[in-house]
């Protein structure tokens, strides 16, 4: 059986029985991985179906990868056990990070993925993504579908809303590409994402009005999210912390959207709907609307029962819902499951 080292290819898909040869030398290769206070070993294995994900505006196929971890630390145990009895769902300012945090700080930031691509040069194997991270301690019994199956990547929509406030800070005016027009890059990319996103914000000045108005929607066609923002540059300043909160709302909504996109669940309607009620109530508006609240309601702690009545409440002018409508809207919302 040939060596790693010997087997070659330039960007084309390795042939399956190749993977399988990769895979059972694989097993037999274990990492080390310390980092502050966290210590493991792990090993990876190549999964058996690859994905065409968007790089730099193109499609590209990726290696899909398992991670399993093992040989746990005590302190790394005790971490991931806190998390277990918590079902996963730690606020971000009680000083322990949600496990997509945690497991991000883990693979990326921990460097794993650079050793397991300085591992995988000699095949020419540029492009994978970490499918997949299974924990093994007999101590804990974790369950990771959950982390698995979470498609909402709280790192990108941080980092998009604060490249936006930045932007609005500079009391910009105008289109702004991001972020293409902060780094040069055509997309944002995250490791621990299957998927990249392009924001297009549209930014007006008006000095009579108040308060600010926003606005979010998704582009299919060319994969893009629009931002639109109307705001008073003589106020703004005083209204970030709300402006902040809204556009975690809207790009968790419009960002939903992209992901059904991704995975052939957006509803490409060939009609506007001709009613609000019509249009909030579109299979795929529902789920939008959900993960766009979910994200507020946590980002405030404030239930989400609350977060959604009072954005209905507050935002008639946009919405144009009876109040029948509103309550049958607001029902669907609190009710849905994924």
């Amino acid at each position: 059986m040939a060596d790693i080292k010997d087997i070659k290819t330039v960007n084309k898909v390795l042939p399956k029985k190749v993977i399988d040869s990769i895979n059972k030398k694989l097993v037999k290769k274990h990492f080390k991985f310390k980092k502050n206070y966290y210590s493991f070993d792990y090993m990876f294995q190549f999964l058996p179906d690859n994905k065409k994900m968007r790089r730099m505006g193109n499609w590209t196929e990726f290696y899909t990868i398992s991670v399993t971890i093992f040989n746990l630390n005590e302190t790394f145990k005790k971490v991931l056990t806190l998390f277990k009895n918590s079902n996963f769902d730690f606020n971000e300012n009680n000083g322990i990070m949600d496990i997509m945090d945690l497991m991000y700080q883990l693979y990326m930031l921990g460097q794993i993925e650079q050793e397991i691509l300085e591992f995988l040069e000699p095949l020419q194997i540029k492009h994978f993504k970490i499918d997949q991270i299974l924990v093994y301690s007999s101590e804990l019994e974790l369950d990771t579908k959950q982390l698995n199956e979470i498609r909402m990547n709280r790192q990108a929509i941080r980092t998009i809303v604060k490249d936006i406030l930045n932007t609005v800070k500079e009391k910009k005016e105008g289109n702004v590409y991001l972020p293409e027009d902060i780094t040069g890059e055509l997309e944002y990319e995250f490791l621990n994402t299957k998927q990249s996103y392009s924001v297009e914000l549209t930014l007006v000045t008006n000095n009579i009005i108040g308060g600010y108005k926003i606005e979010g929607n998704y582009s299919p066609d060319d994969d893009v999210i629009e931002i639109g923002i109307e705001y008073n540059p003589n106020t703004i300043t005083k209204q970030l912390y709300e402006l902040a909160g809204e556009l975690n709302e809207v790009l968790a909504h419009e960002m939903e959207h992209s992901t059904q996109e991704y995975y052939d669940e957006f509803d490409r309607v060939e009609q506007e709907p001709d009613t609000p009620i019509e249009y909030y109530t579109q299979e795929h508006e529902i789920p939008a609307q959900y993960q766009g609240f979910k994200r507020l309601s946590k980002l405030r702690k404030v239930p989400m029962e609350v977060v959604v009545n009072d954005w209905f409440d507050t935002h008639r002018d946009i919405h144009g819902l009876t109040p029948d409508e509103e309550q049958q809207v607001i029902t669907q919302i609190l009710n849905y499951q994924r």
